[in-house]
């Protein structure tokens, strides 16, 4: 297939996508939730993420947090995710 038509094969399947109404629903875990959530804000803090789909992962993200970091502890490393300049992964043991 020619770089053209997959292009525009792309561009029309995705228009598709944007105006079909129905939700997309996923089941995770907590756990599988907040490691999302994670690499949301991980992703979210690289300078090259900007524009619009950028904003809709900031979004999706926040409510993330609302719905996970429930607790003292849990928001305050959440909110560290956020801040420019704190390193990437905070080691936490799972055991």
């Amino acid at each position: 297939m020619k770089m053209s038509t997959f292009a525009e094969q792309f561009n029309s399947e995705f228009r598709n996508l944007m105006q079909d109404p129905q939700s997309v629903v996923l089941q995770l875990s907590k756990l599988q939730a907040w490691v999302l959530f994670c690499h949301l804000q991980l992703a979210l803090r690289h300078p090259e993420n900007s524009g619009p789909c950028a904003e809709l992962a900031r979004e999706i993200a926040l409510m993330l947090e609302k719905a996970l970091a429930t607790s003292p502890a849990l928001q305050q490393i959440a909110a560290m995710g956020w801040v420019e300049g704190l390193p990437d992964a905070i080691a936490v043991s799972l055991q």
